[in-house]
Formats: C-alpha cells, structure tokens, sequence
C-alpha cells in the first residue's frame, strides 16, 4: 500500500467514527427528549379524563378528545424524520414555482395564486405550520 492509498483509509474511518458518533448523539438526544414527554403523557390522560367529565359524556366525545392529542412517538417521528424531509421538499418546491413562474403568468389558463399555493404555500405549512405529530390532514 502506498502512503496516498493509506492516508485516504484513515481519513475515511475517521469520517465513519464521526459519523457513528453524530448518530450515536441524535439517538440520545431523541431518546432524552422522549423521556420526558412519557410522563406528560399521563398528566395529558389525566387532563382528558378530567375534560370528559366536565363536558357532557359521551362516548364520541371522549374519542374526539382522545384522538386529537398525537402521541410521542408520532411526534418523535415527526421531529427526526418527517420535518427534514419536508423541508427539503418545500425548498425543491420553491425553486419549481421560481422556474414554473413564467409560465403561469404568461398563460392565461395557469393562475400565479394556484400555482403560489401549490408550491409554496403548502409544503411550507406541512413544515412549518402543522402541529407536531398531527397527520390528520392539513390543519392550518
């Protein structure tokens, strides 16, 4: 092996260690911030039960309080994996409606505000706007 060949196989574990470690934080930092939520999680049931009992009981009441608090893992989820990915696309997006811009002005069948909310407005809010954990449609 010459000495070239050496020096990239050591820069390269060194980059694989770096990367274990970063993912090795990421997974702590996910895993502490969950922690946390487990035990507000009970004061949420808590406060749900508390809420069905001051409202008039009924079952489909007390499944709409239920079902609108997201869980943590479905926040977690969101956190570490949806939102990056959405926020890649609405920078994608961005720069389709910069390109598409044009043509929608100049076509009298395109509209600027359609194509606006189509490539901006929505994926920014599936980033930006939607409350965590929240898959149910678009809430903003």
């Amino acid at each position: 092996m010459t000495a070239a060949t050496q020096t990239r196989l050591m820069r390269g574990t060194i980059a694989m260690v770096r990367q274990r470690r970063f993912l090795g934080w990421v997974l702590a930092a996910t895993l502490t911030l969950g922690l946390p939520a487990q035990a507000s999680e009970a004061e949420q049931e808590q406060e749900t039960v508390k809420a069905a009992e001051t409202q008039p009981s009924t079952d489909e009441a007390a499944a709409q309080v239920a079902e609108t608090a997201p869980s943590n893992e479905m926040k977690t989820l969101d956190a570490v994996a949806v939102r990056p990915v959405t926020f890649i696309s609405s920078v994608f997006s961005a720069g389709a409606f910069v390109l598409a811009l044009p043509f929608a002005a100049l076509d009298p069948a395109m509209n600027v505000e359609t194509t606006r909310k189509n490539l901006v407005d929505y994926p920014f809010g599936e980033t930006f706007k939607r409350p965590l954990g929240d898959f149910n449609g678009s809430a903003w």
